[in-house]
């Protein structure tokens, strides 16, 4: 619901849900290390680009993911924050 993504059926033998997220078309995989605290279990952490931030952090909240990272502006010049889904995973949102 956040994204306003379509689900399709499961696209590989023992997958879930095929997505299509009707996102921009030029869209591509990108990705970054970032230190753990000592203890954290390792994670991976997606991140979504989306057309407007200041929207999708509190929709995100309406629908039970707790903020982690409020909406930041890193150096550079791009705005990110990152959600905790209500089933545990970490997702990062990214303006485009």
């Amino acid at each position: 619901e956040l994204f306003d993504w379509r689900f399709g059926e499961a696209t590989l033998p023992g997958s879930g849900a095929s997505i299509n997220p009707q996102g921009p078309a030029d869209f591509d995989v990108q990705g970054s290390f970032f230190p753990l605290p000592a203890g954290a279990p390792p994670t991976v952490t997606l991140y979504f680009r989306v057309d407007d931030l200041q929207t999708t952090v509190p929709k995100a909240e309406s629908l039970g993911a707790r903020v982690v990272v409020p909406i930041t502006r890193l150096p550079g010049g791009t705005d990110l924050g990152i959600i905790v889904t209500p089933e545990g995973h970490s997702i990062g949102i990214v303006q485009a």
